[in-house]
């Protein structure tokens, strides 16, 4: 495989990700974060999906 391609939802417009290690040399994270958020015209939230890593033995939704 040499590269994959996402399409953008609209969820995926307005998102982060945030990885907690120890240290930089560490490949996995003792806690992590993704947020992608659906907005409206307005600005307002229309729909929130979270996810969490390192508090289960998989990727946990919130």
């Amino acid at each position: 495989m040499t590269g994959i391609s996402v399409p953008k939802t609209d969820a995926g417009r307005n998102s982060t990700y945030l990885k907690v290690r120890d240290r930089k040399s560490y490949a996995f994270a003792l806690a992590s974060a993704a947020v992608a958020l659906a907005m409206d015209r307005e600005g307002w939230v229309r729909q929130a999906h979270i996810a969490l890593g390192g508090v289960a033995t998989r990727p946990w939704r919130s």
